[in-house]
Parts: structure tokens; C-alpha cells; sequence
């Protein structure tokens, strides 16, 4: 008897381990939390950057630590439970101090929300550690950032700001580059062709151009051409700025140490009264660090408009169909199946040969997978941020091959015969161009058709291609898959690859 109830109670142990993580995968709940609080005038305001903390009931460790965003909102996973959510310190608005302390229960299998607001807050006075809100950049922000666009150029990710009705978007010109068509993204379901009517380099301003209809209901940010007269180093600032695959958010600071996220330069900056003074470019950073941003006055980007303007005249604006967008989550994710996770590898997948290049897949994986990836499979250069923190989708390289010329391989022949034994010699055949890729018989747009650069010496670079699809664009649901690459060298000659579809999942 006391045998088998050993056996009974071993068995049980192994059952629990070997559901534990699927359990654990079905039950997290999203809790939705949202800060606000109302302005002289009534108004809602949401508060950005509260530090709250959430610790379970009774405490089982360290509460957990989490940060409202610029619209006031923040998310967080949790398991089922009985959980505590507090301020970590008090919030000065409107000539008093705001503390929150409030109870919460997550349910299996269901979201929840909690909201911080006037009604459940402790008023205090304000104390000299009381951290201070500024209520009217926050009033600006809600009224500006929907003038505030995200953009996407074949090298870089980018803010810009709408400065005309006629569809005329400003960003800086080093985030543009040399493209002459960009992707303008409205929204998390809208994007649509944009196309760079001009660019200064010296200036560092460009101006892209979108079909009007898609912006007539936001208002574009009045632009003044007159120089502004002497300003102190010391005035306080902020900037709205589109962050990588992340809501709007703004920035505080003085000019010489406003910061930007990587991927976010380009957006508008402004006087704490909200008047528009300039625009961000790129500071020096680590990538991943905030870097504190160059301001280009406003004053700079008049004649690029201007040139803008004269070139739209007689032509029509981009067509102003919506273009593929990264997948939206599931309505219920938190509670979702995960996956089991893949183990660290050296291959991204599989790869096939053309003329010109070498044609590689990463099937779709969750981000934390692809940061287990080793070596030079992480490395996508200037898309490395994006391939760290994006969605599962299948992502297509097209590498540039070396080959040794016929004349080098001639002249180590030469050397080999006096007794030189010199190394192959090999050089980049082509850069990438373009790539077009198809199901069957229909041509399947790509979500990103992205560009990366890889310096060869200080003058000269190569370029990759890197095509960002949706999980379900390509695979087994396809007749047949295949590609059409084009290099710099054979612009209009397409070297036509086909691919198993069965092994793009």
C-alpha cells in the first residue's frame, strides 16, 4: 500500500511538472492601466512617467516596477491573482500632490483594468521631494501629437510632422538618405507611399509628399521662416517622437541635452508654450542609448519646402492605398498558447543560391528567440533594433556574393609559378536593389522593404537586401513561392529563384 501510494504521489509530482508550463502560458492576464487626472478647465490630462509598483497578495518578493507611457497608459502580464497597485511617490498637478493605492483581481483568461484618477487619489501638499508635473506641455502634447508621423525609410526609422495640407511631411535628411520613396505610417493599421520631393544635405531637412486625403483631418504645424531672435541655452524644451515599433511619446530638456531615442529623430521641437522652433537630427549614441539630439532650426526647412511645392505642380500625389503593417496582436494575447521556444541556433534557416546572391530565411519567432540567435545571424546592421523588438514574421535576406575577377585569379596563377602563394582576392559581385516576391501567380508586397548597409573601406558601401513579410503572406498556403532579384550592376535583368513554400514556416 505504501508502495503504490509512493508511486501515486510520483506520478502526481511528474503530472504537475509537465503541465506547469502550460498552465503558467494559458493563465497570464493583462492588466490595463491608465493615470489621469483633470486640468482647471475640466480636461483629462493623461500623466506620462508614473512609477508604479504592483506587488501580490500577501507579497511573495520584490514589488514590480513599471512606467506609464506619454499617454498616460501602461500594461502589464500578470498570473491570476489578488494584486497591489501604488504610486512609487507622489505626483505634484495642479498645486497638489497625488498618491494612489488601489486593490485589483486578475482573472484566468480574462484582461483587466484599472484606472488612477481623481476619485481613488490621495491629495497631499507639496513637498520639496514631490516630483512636479508640467501640466501645460502635457495639454500641448495631447493637442500636437496626432500632427506628429512615423516614417520609414529603406535604411532608417524616423519622426516627421505634417506642415502642409497638401500633404507635405518634414523630417531630417539623414534619416531619408538618398531614397526617393518612403513608407509614412498614420497609425498602427495605416501606412501609405510617400514620396521625397527634396532633400538638403547640408541643411539635413527633407520634405516627403502623401496623398492629401489621408491627412485631411490633421492639422499641420504652423512653420516660421523668419529667423527667431536670441534664446537661452537654458529654456526648457520638448519634442514629439515616433519611437521604434512604440507609441508617441515626447521628450523633455534644454538644446544641448535633448534626447532621442534611436530611430526617433526628425520630430518637431517646441517651447514649453508649445511654439515650433525646429526639428531633431541624430546625436552620437551606443545604439540602444538615447542620444542627445542636434536641433535644426525651422527657419532651415523653408526653401526645402519651397522646392517641394514646385516640383508638385502638374504631378499627381502617391497613390494613397494602405500598405502591409506588422500583424496586430491577438485581441487576447496575454492568455494566448505560447509556443515552445526554440533552442539557440547557428543557422537562421534555409537558403538558396542565385547569381548574385546568397537568398537566406528566418522563419517567424518571437523576439526573445531571434536575441538567441549567435554571431553574425543577429546582425542586421542598421535593423538590428527592429529585429530585436519585432513580432514573429519571416524575415528575407538577399547577401551579396564575393567572387574573385578572372584577372586576379590569372595574376595569383602568375605569382603561384615564381613561388608566391598569395590568398583568393575576392570583392562583392553587386549591391541589392530591389526584390519582388510572389504566391503563385500574385505578387505579395512586402511589410518593409528594408536596405542594409555594410561599409566596405571609408568611401564605400555594399548593400543587402532585407524583406520584412507577414507569417502568413508566404508558406504552404502558397501554390508555389518564388522571387525575383535585381542588383545595381543588372537594374532591369531579374534572376527568378523558387522556393519549397513548406519551408517558410
Amino acid at each position: 500500500m505504501i508502495a503504490i501510494s509512493s508511486i501515486m504521489r510520483a506520478l502526481a509530482v511528474v503530472f504537475l511538472l509537465a503541465v506547469a508550463p502550460f498552465t503558467a502560458a494559458q493563465s497570464l492576464g493583462v492588466l490595463h492601466i491608465k493615470v489621469g487626472l483633470p486640468d482647471a478647465a475640466g480636461a483629462l490630462i493623461p500623466i506620462p512617467r508614473v512609477v508604479l509598483l504592483v506587488s501580490d497578495n500577501p507579497p511573495s518578493g520584490e514589488p514590480r516596477r513599471i512606467v506609464t507611457t506619454a499617454d498616460g497608459t501602461v500594461d502589464v502580464r500578470l498570473r491570476p491573482g489578488n494584486y497591489t497597485v501604488e504610486s512609487d511617490q507622489p505626483i505634484a498637478f495642479e498645486g497638489k500632490a497625488y498618491t494612489w493605492t488601489q486593490i485589483v483581481d486578475v482573472v484566468s483568461g480574462r484582461d483587466a483594468s484599472l484606472e488612477l484618477n481623481l476619485l481613488n487619489a490621495e491629495a497631499g501638499p507639496i513637498t520639496a521631494s514631490t516630483r512636479t508635473v508640467e501640466t501645460g506641455s502635457l495639454v500641448l502634447f495631447n493637442t500636437l501629437q496626432e500632427s506628429v508621423i512615423e516614417l520609414w525609410s529603406p535604411t532608417a526609422h524616423a519622426s516627421g510632422f505634417l506642415v502642409d495640407a497638401k500633404g507635405l511631411i518634414v523630417t531630417n535628411q539623414r534619416s531619408v538618405g538618398s531614397a526617393e520613396s518612403i513608407e509614412v505610417q498614420l497609425g498602427p493599421a495605416t501606412k501609405v507611399a510617400g514620396r521625397v520631393l527634396s532633400a538638403d544635405r547640408l541643411r539635413d531637412v527633407a520634405v516627403v509628399w502623401i496623398d492629401p486625403h489621408v491627412v485631411a483631418s490633421i492639422t499641420p504645424l504652423p512653420v516660421t521662416c523668419t529667423p527667431a531672435g536670441p534664446r537661452s541655452v537654458d529654456a526648457d524644451l520638448f519634442t514629439i517622437v515616433t519611437p521604434l515599433l512604440s507609441r508617441k511619446d515626447m521628450t523633455w530638456g534644454r538644446e544641448s541635452d535633448l534626447r532621442v531615442g534611436p530611430g526617433s529623430s526628425g520630430g518637431p521641437v517646441f517651447t514649453r508654450e508649445g511654439s515650433l522652433i525646429g526639428l531633431t537630427t541624430d546625436g552620437e549614441s551606443d545604439r540602444g542609448a538615447r542620444a542627445a539630439a542636434r536641433l535644426i532650426p525651422i527657419h532651415h526647412s523653408c526653401d526645402v519646402i519651397a522646392a517641394a511645392e514646385k516640383k508638385m505642380t502638374g504631378l499627381a500625389p502617391p497613390a494613397a492605398t494602405k500598405l502591409p503593417v506588422e500583424p496586430a496582436p491577438a485581441p487576447s494575447a496575454a492568455t494566448a498558447a505560447v509556443p515552445a521556444p526554440r533552442k539557440p541556433t547557428d543557422t537562421a534557416g534555409p537558403s538558396i543560391s542565385s547569381d548574385d546572391f546568397e537568398l537566406a530565411f528566418l522563419p517567424p519567432m518571437r523576439a526573445a528567440e531571434r536575441r538567441g540567435l549567435k554571431g553574425a545571424l543577429l546582425d542586421f546592421g542598421n535593423w538590428t533594433d527592429y529585429v530585436l523588438a519585432a513580432p514573429p514574421l519571416l524575415l528575407v535576406r538577399a547577401m551579396p556574393k564575393l567572387e574573385e575577377s578572372l584577372l586576379m585569379t590569372m595574376a595569383r596563377g602568375a605569382a603561384m609559378t615564381q613561388g608566391m602563394a598569395i590568398p583568393p582576392i575576392k570583392r562583392y559581385k553587386s549591391s541589392f536593389l530591389r526584390m519582388r516576391a510572389y504566391c503563385g501567380d500574385e505578387e505579395v508586397s512586402p511589410i518593409h522593404p528594408f536596405t542594409i548597409e555594410h561599409p566596405i573601406n571609408e568611401k564605400d558601401t555594399v548593400k543587402e537586401g532585407f524583406y520584412v513579410f507577414d507569417p502568413d503572406a508566404l508558406g504552404p498556403q502558397c501554390a508555389s513561392v518564388k522571387f525575383l532579384l535585381y542588383s545595381e550592376k543588372a537594374p532591369d535583368r531579374a534572376d527568378t529563384r523558387s522556393v519549397d513554400p513548406a519551408l517558410l514556416k
